[in-house]
C-alpha cells in the first residue's frame, strides 16, 4: 500500500471533509466581517480575496487570518501523503508523487502570499496571480496523472477521481487563456457633482480570477484526498 494509513483509512475522508469546512468557515466568517465593516455586499466578483480581511478591526481580521492557516495546514496533509509514497514505492512513479508534494507547497506558500498581498503592489500582484496559476495547473495534472498511475484498477473510482483532478487543471489552463484578463485595469467611471469617480464594474476580471483559482484549488484538494481515501480502501 503506497500510503502508511492502514490503521486509519478513513482519514483522507475526514481530511477532505475538514478542508472543505474550514474554507467555508473562512469564507462565510469574512464575507460577514466584511460587510459589516464596510458597510456594502461582498462580491467575489468584483472584491479581492485581501480584501476580505477588514483594516479597521485588527481583532476580527487576525482571527481570519487563522482560519485561513487552518485551511492551508490541512491543505499540506496532501503533500506529506504525496511525498510519502516516495519512501514506499520502489518504482519510477514515486517521482511523480515527489513532484507532486513540492509542487502543492509551492502552491500553498504562493496561495498565502496572494491572499495577504494588497493588489496596489500591482506588478507582484500579477507576478503572484501567474505564478499561483502555473503551479495550480501543474499539481492539479500532476497529482491526478499520479493518482491514476498508481491504480491497479484503470477503471477504479479512485482513478475517476484522479482523472476529475486532472480535468480540473486543464480547465483552469484554459482559463488562463481568456482575453478578459487583458482588460483586467478597465474600470468603470461617472461624473458626479462635477467630479470623476473611479469605482470596479461588477465583474471585476483579476479579482474574480483570484478566487475562482482558490475555489478551484479546494475543489482539486477535496477530490485528491478523496482519491487517496479510495485508493486505500482499494476501490
Amino acid at each position: 500500500m503506497i500510503f502508511t494509513l492502514e490503521t486509519l483509512p478513513s482519514l483522507p475522508f475526514v481530511l477532505a471533509g475538514s478542508l472543505l469546512f474550514s474554507f467555508l468557515l473562512f469564507l462565510f466568517s469574512g464575507r460577514f466581517v466584511s460587510e459589516k465593516a464596510n458597510k456594502e455586499p461582498y462580491s467575489l466578483l468584483r472584491d479581492f480575496p485581501f480584501e476580505i480581511f477588514p483594516k479597521e478591526n485588527k481583532k476580527e481580521s487576525n482571527i481570519l487570518k487563522v482560519m485561513y492557516l487552518i485551511y492551508a495546514v490541512i491543505g499540506l496533509g496532501l503533500v506529506y501523503l504525496f511525498a510519502s509514497s516516495f519512501f514506499v514505492l520502489p518504482s519510477p512513479l514515486t517521482s511523480l508523487g515527489l513532484v507532486a508534494a513540492l509542487v502543492l507547497l509551492a502552491r500553498a506558500i504562493v496561495s498565502f502570499a496572494l491572499i495577504l498581498l494588497p493588489a496596489y503592489y500591482h506588478k507582484a500582484h500579477i507576478k503572484l496571480d501567474a505564478l499561483g496559476y502555473s503551479l495550480s495547473v501543474v499539481s492539479a495534472i500532476v497529482s491526478g496523472l499520479f493518482i491514476v498511475r498508481i491504480n491497479s484498477q484503470p477503471i477504479g473510482v479512485s482513478s475517476v477521481f484522479g482523472f476529475v483532478a486532472e480535468a480540473l487543471g486543464l480547465i483552469l489552463a484554459l482559463s488562463m487563456l481568456s482575453p478578459r484578463f487583458k482588460d483586467w485595469v478597465n474600470y468603470s467611471a461617472k461624473e458626479e457633482n462635477g467630479e470623476t469617480l473611479v469605482s470596479r464594474p461588477r465583474f471585476f476580471i483579476l479579482a474574480a480570477g483570484e478566487w475562482f483559482l482558490y475555489l478551484m484549488n479546494v475543489a482539486v484538494d477535496v477530490i485528491l484526498y478523496i482519491s487517496i481515501g479510495l485508493y486505500i480502501l482499494g476501490l
